[in-house]
């Protein structure tokens, strides 16, 4: 099964099936147990292709032995993309997906997206100087997207410095990389917390003042400090695990 956005469909002219994407060659950029992301460019237009490899039985049976779903495909990441844009948050734009294989084990896949021009995650913003009234605001925006995601059901469950980005010459930030991403009706109390905890735990290496907590808590909204105590203490928990395991 091969879906591609109607204006990209002459540019991919004669790629018919997922094996035909697999064979393109590109710019790599990122590599991830089974997955991996090339920059391609065709008719003067840059797009990424994620593609995911066939996982293999052992860690379908992994997952399912933590009750969780194994994620075998680019769904979960086309579903993300197209609730983010229904509710405002800004984030990639598809332009097409094909899937092949009948098991979980042997399941692969891609994902095409535009490219983002410009882009600059906030983790390596971070590791510079920030002029204090552009750190007030990306905190807030930061605080904000997190609000709208949680407030319509996504949860991102990879929810990094390094997975917000500024993007063009406006430097809006965007929600990226959202191959992990869950979206129900309502967010489960334990995946806000999951979010919210990558998030601190992300930031610790630039020391966040109590004021600038404060400010993503306000922004944030869903939560305000006063009366919810003890769950802002369940994130700063987890963030301190979180470094102690040290995750990234």
């Amino acid at each position: 099964m091969i879906h591609l956005r109607d204006d990209v469909k002459a540019l991919f002219e004669g790629k018919q099936t997922v094996a035909d994407f697999f064979a393109i060659e590109g710019e790599p950029a990122k590599q991830r147990y089974n997955r991996c992301t090339m920059r391609v460019e065709r008719g003067g237009q840059r797009f990424y292709l994620k593609l995911h490899h066939p996982i293999g039985i052992g860690e379908v049976i992994k997952n399912f032995a933590q009750l969780r779903k194994p994620d075998v495909d680019v769904m979960a990441e086309w579903r993300a993309i197209e609730r983010l844009h229904e509710i405002g948050v800004a984030t990639m734009t598809a332009a097409g997906y094909g899937i092949e294989g009948e098991s979980l084990a042997g399941q692969r896949s891609f994902l095409l997206t535009d490219e983002l021009p410009q882009l600059v995650s906030l983790e390596k913003i971070a590791e510079g100087e920030i002029d204090a009234n552009e750190k007030r605001r990306l905190i807030s925006e930061m605080a904000r997207l997190t609000a709208l995601m949680h407030k319509h059901g996504v949860n991102h469950r990879d929810l990094y410095l390094a997975h917000f980005a500024l993007v063009g010459e406006d430097r809006k930030m965007h929600v990226i990389d959202l191959h992990r991403a869950q979206c129900r009706n309502a967010t489960p109390h334990r995946w806000i917390v999951k979010d919210l905890a990558a998030i601190l735990f992300s930031s610790l290496g630039v020391e966040p003042t109590v004021r600038d907590r404060l400010r993503f808590v306000k922004r944030y909204g869903l939560r305000s400090y006063r009366g919810n105590e003890a769950f802002w203490t369940k994130v700063t928990t987890r963030a301190g695990k979180l470094q102690r395991k040290g995750v990234r």
